[in-house]
């Protein structure tokens, strides 16, 4: 009888990945929100501005490769439980 359940560390993966996209959304909203401030262009900024939009940018674009791992361990094309979609 099939399981309605994921496994354990299945789910695990998923809520991990979860929190990883709610991090890369603030993360994200910050840059935003920092580039609204300097009229759309890191070459409005003042050189703390900049300093701070780099390491944003910097977490951001870390944690969007964890996303692409996690996507990839989640969703492997090559898994053959997964049927082909049409």
């Amino acid at each position: 009888m099939p399981q309605n359940n994921p496994p354990e560390d299945v789910q695990a993966r998923l809520k991990y990945y979860q929190e990883v996209v709610k991090q890369y959304e603030a993360l994200d909203a910050q840059i935003d929100a920092l580039m609204t401030r300097n009229k759309g262009a890191s070459k409005n900024m003042s050189a703390p501005d900049r300093a701070l939009y780099h390491d944003l940018a910097r977490q951001r674009d870390d944690l969007h490769h964890e996303m692409q791992i996690i996507e990839n361990e989640l969703f492997d094309e090559d898994d053959a439980s997964i049927p082909p979609t049409a």
